[in-house]
């Protein structure tokens, strides 16, 4: 099985890795800052009309592209150009991948066996492509 999804918009900049830790009644506490809250809800409606009808059972291998506007005056990059600046890639990832394990797209995020991820900048249609492919075996 093989699918395919373009999540057209800004992608988050706020990662897995932005949660933040206060003291309450003198142990720490983690808790999600704001912008981590709006990146996971704006990942969760992006992924809505995308859901499987069943979850993927088995190893799987996801490819995901996120790509960055990058050609207003101020900060003009070439199109498709590497990405290097923040967020970090597998602090993204990760949001992600929990993102689309609570939307049902496998039952638990170790079924992911094979990753890509790349980050690029784009002068036209910003957003994330994701490709998900099962993987013969399991084990």
């Amino acid at each position: 099985m093989t699918a395919e999804m373009f999540l057209p918009g800004r992608p988050p900049t706020a990662t897995a890795q932005t949660a933040a830790w206060s003291v309450r009644h003198g142990r720490p506490v983690s808790y999600q800052p704001e912008t981590l809250k709006l990146a996971r809800a704006t990942l969760m409606e992006w992924l809505a009309p995308h859901r499987l009808s069943e979850p993927i059972e088995g190893p799987v291998r996801v490819t995901v592209k996120w790509l960055y506007p990058g050609g207003s005056r101020k900060l003009a990059h070439d199109d498709w150009a590497w990405k290097t600046t923040r967020p970090d890639l597998d602090n993204l990832q990760k949001l992600l991948q929990d993102c689309m394990t609570q939307s049902g797209f496998w039952g638990d995020d170790n079924q992911v066996t094979s990753m890509i991820s790349e980050k690029f900048w784009v002068r036209e249609h910003p957003g994330i492509w994701i490709r998900i492919e099962t993987l013969g075996g399991e084990d």
